[in-house]
């Protein structure tokens, strides 16, 4: 993940795709403020000894300041301009593990499925809101039609 995005910013500042960037060869208007910010101290670092970077030194100097930045910046950092995930794409199904199942089968609990129940309890209430919206259309449209 760190690799993907320094690679990702690296890409982004490397206006002429050369596989370089220097202080008169970089793009930092497509970066976002955030990232921007983070990466000032190396931006300056690049103008004052007029160095030109490939991917690699690049990668090293990003790392070397995510080594001596709090966690809430490197998390900043390292989160901006991630793509979320649609809702349908989650592949998070809880489980109980084998002592837990023991525990409720001694108080008498039989069903361990809550994440599908949950889903299920969710489908129902989507197709009664998806009924009620179809009785109000009927309605509405008999109501104009009188």
């Amino acid at each position: 993940m760190i690799n993907d995005r320094i690679t990702e910013v690296f890409n982004l500042l490397d206006d002429d795709q050369d596989g370089l960037i220097s202080p008169e060869k970089i793009d930092i208007e497509s970066l976002t403020a955030g990232t921007l910010h983070f990466l000032q101290p190396l931006f300056q670092e690049l103008e004052d000894i007029e160095a030109t970077l490939d991917e690699g030194m690049f990668k090293k100097a990003v790392v070397k300041l995510l080594d001596n930045t709090d966690a809430h910046t490197k998390g900043r950092f390292l989160s901006e301009k991630w793509p979320k995930p649609e809702p349908s794409s989650y592949s998070f199904a809880p489980e109980l593990n084998t002592k837990s199942r023991k525990i409720l089968l001694e108080k008498g609990h039989t069903r361990f499925c809550l994440y599908e129940e949950g889903v299920k309890k969710k489908q129902v209430v989507t197709d009664d809101n998806a009924a009620i919206r179809s009785q109000t259309a009927y309605r509405e449209s008999k109501t104009r039609g009188t």
